[in-house]
């Protein structure tokens, strides 16, 4: 037998929620089979009402200048696009300019120190072989002009006017290939690779 407290309690009318949220059902005075939970705070999502994780966003507001107002208007004429779309179009691009500015000022010293690193490795690797050259022909320039001076019973005229012929046909040799050149660098070159 029930006391009048308990009597009370099962002869109480039921209440439904007079707010329920938007996504949440008002309860029903039916019974919740056995294999469902009761609604509670935590209601689950059914499985075909998911929203998509592709593209989530955040709202992002503030005041802009007269200009930047009328280069927005001119964008969203232009592209056909919402205000703000073109908004966050303009925000992301202003975003990833400053992101590449950023990484050019820490990649540009990186980059110029491997690249005189480099160029330090090029000129030690061939600085012996260019100054060689540049000794002998010096030297040999030298001799020759000496000997012709000598031959030419010390003639400057004839001499200064070889000279002048010599230098023509220096810059047209100069940029012939022959194969004789093409196996002297080919030498070269495997001699450059064999040295550390």
């Amino acid at each position: 037998m029930h006391t009048p407290n308990q009597q009370n309690i099962f002869n109480a009318p039921v209440w439904q929620d007079k707010l329920p949220s938007a996504r949440i059902r008002a309860a029903s005075d039916q019974p919740l089979p056995a294999d469902r939970r009761a609604r509670n705070g935590e209601h689950p999502i059914p499985p075909n009402r998911k929203h998509s994780t592709k593209r989530r966003t955040v709202l992002a507001a503030g005041w802009v200048d007269f200009d930047t107002d009328a280069i927005i208007n001119e964008r969203t004429r232009e592209t056909g696009w919402s205000r703000s779309k073109v908004i966050s179009t303009m925000l992301k691009e202003s975003a990833q300019n400053d992101a590449f500015k950023r990484n050019q000022m820490i990649l540009a010293p990186i980059i110029r120190q491997t690249m005189q690193a480099e160029f330090r490795a090029f000129t030690n690797r061939y600085l012996a072989v260019i100054a060689r050259i540049a000794y002998k022909v010096e030297q040999i320039f030298s001799l020759l002009l000496n000997c012709l001076w000598l031959l030419l019973d010390k003639d400057d005229n004839t001499l200064h006017r070889m000279e002048i012929e010599s230098e023509k046909s220096a810059r047209v040799n100069s940029t012939r290939r022959t194969p004789q050149l093409d196996e002297v660098i080919g030498r070269l070159k495997e001699a450059m690779e064999k040295t550390p």
